[in-house]
């Protein structure tokens, strides 16, 4: 009987290694399992958030919107300030034809990148003539992203400089109402609403901005450097709520934007500028830029739900 349990206690603490051993490896693996937060992927944005953008083959940024509430700029050249790589030139000092730079790339009219409004590209002919004489009011904009080098190559022709993606305000998940209003110098005025709501399947956001100044340049001969602009967004969606097989997404997006400017070509000799930096010349004191742009844009997503 003695021998009998010498036999079986070496048996028995090996049997509880091998359990202890598959319980530390279960352990393992369990810690090793982390729950991740949901990711969602739009068609209208090139990043999404700033995980993406600090994981993004090559170099990107994105501009949240809990930053543009924060700082509230309608200016898109402050905006894009705090980006690494991306140097603006000032016009109109109030970043209507914004002068934008990545990586060195030729500033005059942000012709050499691409500027897009949720993943549609902005300039009116972006291929044969890119100039951005129309820049979306970035008061308005919900999220701004920036692509810099050959990671941008898929948005546009340009693939030396980069892309820039202004996202705008996506229809809200509940009842949404907001309205806010600032005044300053120079009789600069900024009124901004918006109303939305989201159905069961059915859903819409209107926005309203009212962008004007008198103008900052006072010596001029007849001191008209102001300007005003109006922005009108509209969005409605459409979609079904399967819990299996495909679900179905549309959106149609409507925008309407004019602008009345008192600005000209016309610059200053190095001379003048020295003298007087803020002067305007006869020959462009009664100039007067004036544009209007409307864009349709309709989405469609199919979502499958199958797991096969």
């Amino acid at each position: 009987m003695l021998s009998l349990l010498l036999v079986l206690t070496p048996l028995s603490v090996c049997a509880q290694k091998q359990d202890s051993l598959q319980t530390e490896q279960k352990s393992a693996l369990t810690d090793s399992v982390h729950r991740m937060t949901e990711v969602i992927v739009r068609s209208n944005q090139m990043l999404g958030s700033k995980f993406e953008a600090r994981n993004r083959t090559g170099s990107a940024y994105y501009i949240s919107p809990t930053e543009i509430v924060k700082f509230g700029y309608t200016d898109i050249n402050r905006m894009l300030k705090s980006v690494p790589g991306v140097n603006v030139y000032e016009e109109d000092g109030y970043g209507l034809r914004p002068n934008i730079s990545l990586r060195g790339t030729k500033a005059e009219r942000s012709e050499r990148i691409t500027l897009m409004e949720d993943g549609v590209l902005a300039a009116p002919a972006p291929y044969a003539a890119p100039a951005a004489y129309y820049f979306p009011n970035a008061g308005r904009m919900y999220a701004i992203e920036v692509l810099k080098g050959s990671s941008q190559v898929q948005y546009g022709p340009f693939t030396t400089g980069g892309a820039i993606n202004m996202v705008s305000t996506p229809i809200p998940s509940k009842f949404s109402l907001k309205a806010n209003a600032s005044y300053g110098s120079y009789n600069t005025l900024k009124s901004y609403f918006s109303v939305g709501n989201r159905f069961k399947y059915t859903g819409f956001i209107i926005e309203y901005l009212r962008y004007q100044s008198d103008g900052f340049r006072k010596d001029v001969p007849n001191e008209r450097t102001g300007f005003k602009r109006n922005d009108i967004i509209a969005k409605f969606a459409a979609q079904t709520n399967n819990e299996e097989g495909l679900n179905h997404l549309f959106e149609l997006k409507f925008g309407f934007a004019n602008e009345t400017s008192d600005e000209t070509y016309l610059g200053l000799s190095e001379q003048d500028f020295a003298l007087r930096p803020y002067y305007r010349y006869a020959g462009a004191q009664k100039d007067n830029l004036k544009t209007r742009h409307t864009q349709w844009v309709a989405t469609y997503v199919i979502e499958s739900l199958s797991n096969d």
